[in-house]
């Protein structure tokens, strides 16, 4: 009997070490097959500047992608099965698999035929030479990888990458070339070659292929962790970590979508998620992170006619409301699906687990808003902007849209007359990223940042309308930008920060320093609960007449509620008063002042689609025209994105399904970076900051509530300068973490809308919506006929002016006891 730990095969003895030799084939091959597997089909972190990942091929390139199929496929279909049916592995597995036969050419027990290569796994083995040609090739595109790694933007040049790449491609060339599969080919039928019948240098060749098949095994095992280990260096580079040695200004990673939405608020999620509902691949950029978007400062609720509090409501009235508000400038078709599809989204909304406050038999609960005929608004206290961004970001999240956090686009890419993709970079680290896709739907908010006073946050610098407008769509409406009435006035750090229309819609009075309940001046009627319009220029008025509060406001007054109503109802405002300006309001009033806040313009879309003028591209939310009109009913906002959010993301979807992929132009691109990286090479020039600071001051002072040609025009003037100025911005320092070169980048946005806003007010002679010039103080009924339309004329702006379409004849209807004269 063989003692415990031996096998004895036809009488002899023989050391049973089987376990020893199967664990590195198992652990190590194996894990090595799932981890290039999962990396090759992952699609991310696989290029850093000229540096490509050997579990990649470089087919994946940045303005060209010829492979049909996953680029994956050369990976699992060549190298990988070459490793696996490779002699040297393979003797492992014949001391490992089932333990039949025990050892390597060595009969079986019991009479057993010996089936050796013709049993599973080891019939592998006859294909490895085929797997050796493929090898071959890939080996080729390796070392083009690795010789390309020495190439930068500058010429050539030395980096921690070239070193890894160029050691594990060695490495792998001596693994191939030490193969006794190739060496046998060289040799044919005399494997031992002694015989020199064909010439010297083929014995030559086969003698020293031989002398390397001795060290095969050692380069088997060196090249598996070379190939890990460049794969790790790649990826811990591109993800962010470049080390002091690593050039962080070469290239740029790419990726692909059916769909891209630009901006993550209200809109860009809603967008997704219907997208997602097409099947469409679907990518998501935001500005800063997700779940941060302005969106969640949108308090006070969503306006949908759902008649839960008041009956009567409906959306035809819903629909007159919109347009009286908007003094009947508005998209009519826009507003119709508005009102009429509101109730829906806010169901839907529900369905996905936003928790709204109830009436007492469990509806949706309902409050009174400025410019609403109805209790319209269904509400979360005062934090439904912030729900609502939770409830939507779950929902795509659990779809699966891949998000692209803090990445800030600077440029739609173009093939012919439609979208191919967009450009732009990680604010985090300055690399570059390129994005392919067949439809792109703007969402990126408004233009606050342009004013020094905003309830915006520093996300809101126009970029959206910019873009839109550099890649040759039409601009709307951009002169109507909308002061909120009720912003914080005091103290400095906090000025301009939103205090919600909830409000004085919670039953808040509007009083100047002489305790006058002013706004029975202004509208009689409607008192605090008039359109944000009248109520700002309201406000600015007490003021300049000598009416207004110490710092320059008005009194918003609460504290006639009980104190619980006050804090269940207006929880945020009660914190925010009391940490930010040491106010408790349930005993005092809250000083209040005019906010930059909402533009009604923006990208001239169709009603239906949300379709803009430039093929392929798409935009809903604030950075879309034509729902407001001259002025934006409060509560309007977060409706329309759900309502506009949807129908674009189904209409990109659609497109995406009938459009071949786009071809992206290298020019384009390269012309794009250049522009990013210009501000580092000019040396002492202008101080991004300062424009900034100029900008502002511009606009709050010029370009305000209240506007005559005068100051329009300086305001232009100016404008013109400070774009001049901008051409010669200069920053320091690198592209990481730099807030100068995003300001930069931003300025250009900020300084295309301003013009636009500049331009559009000029040309409308006449006081409409938010739109109040002194000098024209009435409305016009031609320009109550037309809207302003802006277009890039090479690099001219272009303004034109085109009718508002005919409103049907029931919707009329509607409206005619409603419109005014002039209107």
């Amino acid at each position: 009997m063989a003692s415990f730990g031996q096998a004895h095969v036809e009488g002899a003895p023989q050391g049973n070490a089987w376990w020893i030799q199967i664990v590195p084939v198992i652990v190590v091959l194996g894990g090595f097959g799932v981890y290039a597997t999962f990396r090759a089909f992952e699609g991310a972190y696989f290029q850093w500047g000229p540096y490509l990942s050997p579990f990649y091929s470089p087919l994946i390139d940045v303005h060209h992608h010829y492979w049909p199929f996953s680029p994956a496929l050369l990976i699992l279909a060549g190298p990988l099965g070459f490793r696996v049916t490779c002699y040297y592995y393979r003797k492992a597995y014949y001391r490992a698999f089932f333990l039949d036969p025990p050892g390597c050419a060595v009969a079986e027990k019991s009479g057993r035929r010996y089936r050796g290569e013709t049993k599973f796994p080891f019939i592998l083995q006859n294909a490895h030479r085929y797997f050796m040609y493929l090898a071959v090739v890939f080996l080729a595109f390796l070392w083009y990888d690795a010789v390309r790694s020495f190439f930068f933007e500058n010429g050539f040049g030395v980096g921690i990458g070239s070193i890894v790449l160029l050691v594990n491609i060695i490495l792998l060339t001596f693994y191939l070339f030490s193969c006794h599969s190739l060496r046998h080919l060289l040799g044919g039928k005399l494997d031992c070659f002694s015989c020199v019948n064909f010439g010297g240098p083929r014995h030559s060749t086969w003698r020293a292929l031989s002398a390397m098949n001795e060290h095969h095994m050692l380069f088997a095992w060196m090249s598996l962790i070379s190939v890990g280990f460049a794969d790790f260096y790649v990826r811990l580079v591109s993800s962010g970590n470049p080390g002091p040695k690593t050039p962080v200004n070469e290239k740029y990673e790419i990726h692909e979508h059916d769909v891209l939405i630009i901006g993550a608020g209200g809109a860009g999620l809603r967008a997704a998620i219907e997208a997602l509902a097409q099947g469409s691949s679907v990518g998501v950029i935001c500005k800063s992170l997700l779940g941060k978007a302005h969106t969640v400062m949108a308090e006070g609720g969503i306006a949908a006619s759902m008649a839960n509090v008041d009956q009567a409501d409906n959306w035809q009235v819903h629909f007159r409301d919109t347009m009286r508000g908007g003094k009947f400038l508005n998209n009519w078709r826009m507003a119709q699906i508005h009102a009429q599809e509101s109730s829906d989204r806010v169901r839907e909304l529900e369905q996905w687990g936003a928790l709204f406050d109830r009436t007492e038999d469990g509806r949706i609960l309902q409050r009174a808003f400025g410019g609403h005929t109805f209790k319209r608004l269904c509400h979360v206290g005062d934090r439904t902007g912030l729900e609502m961004i939770r409830t939507l970001q779950d929902r795509g999240v659990q779809m699966g849209f891949d998000v692209y956090m803090e990445c800030t686009v600077t440029r739609l890419l173009k093939d012919g007359d439609r979208v191919a993709g967009a450009f732009g970079y990680w604010r985090e680290n300055g690399r570059f990223v390129v994005f392919k896709a067949k439809s792109i739907v703007v969402a990126t908010g408004g233009i606050g940042k342009a004013w020094p006073i905003t309830s915006n946050s520093w996300e809101y610098t126009g970029d959206g309308m910019a873009l839109a407008y550099d890649a040759g769509a039409d601009l709307m409406d951009m002169e109507f930008v909308q002061f909120h009435p009720t912003g914080m006035v005091w103290p400095p750090g906090v000025q301009g920060i939103l205090v919600t229309e909830a409000v004085r819609g919670e039953g808040g009075i509007l009083r100047n320093r002489l305790g006058e309940r002013f706004m029975e001046k202004y509208d009689p009627k409607r008192m605090e609960l008039s359109t944000r319009d009248v109520v700002a220029r309201a406000i600015y008025t007490e003021v300049r007449e000598g009416r207004g509060t110490e710092h320059g406001g008005a009194f918003l007054d609460i504290s006639h509620k009980p104190a619980e109503y006050v804090k269940r109802k207006l929880p945020s405002m009660y914190h925010q008063f009391l940490e930010l300006a040491d106010v408790d309001i349930t005993k005092q009033p809250m000083e209040v002042g005019p906010t930059c806040h909402y533009v009604m313009g923006g990208v001239k879309v169709e009603g239906d689609t949300a379709q803009s003028s430039l093929a392929g591209l798409f935009a809903a939310g604030e950075a879309a025209a034509g729902l407001h009109g001259a002025n934006r009913l409060g509560g309007n906002s977060l409706s329309d994105l759900l309502v506009f959010g949807r129908r674009a993301g189904l209409a990109a979807a659609q497109h995406a399904k009938i459009t071949s992929a786009p071809t992206l132009d290298a020019r384009e691109i390269e012309d794009a970076e250049r522009e990013l990286l210009t501000p580092f090479e000019r040396k002492d020039g202008e101080n991004p900051y300062n424009l900034h600071s100029d900008l502002q001051e511009v606009m709050q002072a010029l370009v305000g509530i209240f506007r005559t040609d005068e100051d329009l025009q300086s305001a232009l003037t100016k404008i013109e300068e400070l774009k001049q100025r901008s051409e010669r911005l200069s920053i320091t320092g690198s592209r990481m973490f730099n807030p100068g070169w995003h300001l930069c980048r931003d300025l250009k946005s900020m300084l295309t809308v301003s013009e636009a806003v500049t331009r559009s007010a000029i040309a409308r002679r006449e006081s409409r919506g938010a739109h109040s010039r002194i000098d024209y103080p009435n409305l016009d009924p031609v320009w109550g006929k037309q809207n302003n339309l802006i277009s890039r004329r090479a690099e001219r702006m272009d303004l034109r002016q085109e009718p508002i379409s005919t409103i049907p004849e029931d919707l009329q209807a509607l409206l005619a006891e409603e419109k005014g004269t002039g209107a």
